[in-house]
């Protein structure tokens, strides 16, 4: 059988640039609920709530944004990604039939549900990509539908 492997490119994006917006919608969120309960409060005490708050979203936020994929090649038995970790280039070659892809969405955000594509290597590796630029769900949609596809076609 004579396939042609899918190529999904996307725009590379620095981990500062996806952080640096982040790091806005946490701050505004955190200002909003000081001005709002010191408002309602007259107490400063109420500035430790924004700053748990800032804190832990900034540091999940660091979390989804470590990994950026920027190149899927899916072939008939491999599939290659390229991605960011943080600010250094990877490529890595994995099986397919050994690969398992998911979608999933996080509940928590300023927006939600904010989907994200969740992709485990062999029990080596788990990559998640949330929604970001050029990846959004209908990009995720896709890649999901082509992997599948090809591991339905495989012996």
């Amino acid at each position: 059988m004579n396939f042609s492997p899918q190529i999904f490119d996307i725009k590379y994006h620095s981990y500062s640039e996806r952080m640096k917006k982040t790091f806005n919608y946490t701050l505004i969120i955190c200002l909003i609920f000081f001005v709002v309960t010191f408002i309602m409060t007259r107490s400063f005490k109420v500035i430790v709530v924004p700053i748990l708050m800032f804190f832990v979203y900034f540091f999940e936020e660091k979390k989804w944004n470590r990994y950026y994929i920027t190149r899927l090649v899916i072939g008939e038995a491999k599939i290659e990604i390229t991605y960011w970790d943080k600010e250094k280039e990877k490529t890595e070659t994995y099986p397919i039939d050994k690969t398992e892809i998911k979608i999933g969405y996080i509940w928590y955000k300023v927006k939600p549900p904010v989907p994200y594509l969740k992709l485990k290597f062999n029990d080596l590796m788990t990559l998640w990509q949330h929604e970001y630029a050029e990846w959004d769900l209908k990009r995720f949609e896709e890649v999901m539908s082509t992997l599948k596809s090809v591991k339905s076609i495989q012996p």
